[in-house]
């Protein structure tokens, strides 16, 4: 039995989809799904030095 649920984001963002499967669960477990979509340490550092940042 699949049991998945899946958002699509209404401005044209990434699509999430969330999957009820244990195997692969434990396969990717550790592993930074979100760092995927970030090009290099810089653009994950520059929220933090412009201003207004937190």
């Amino acid at each position: 039995m699949l049991i998945e649920v899946g958002l699509s984001h209404p401005a044209g963002g990434p699509d999430l989809a969330l999957r009820l499967a244990p195997d692969r669960a434990e396969a990717a477990a550790g592993f930074d799904y979100f760092a995927i979509a970030v090009p290099d340490s810089v653009a994950i550092e520059a929220p933090r030095r412009s201003p207004g940042g937190p």
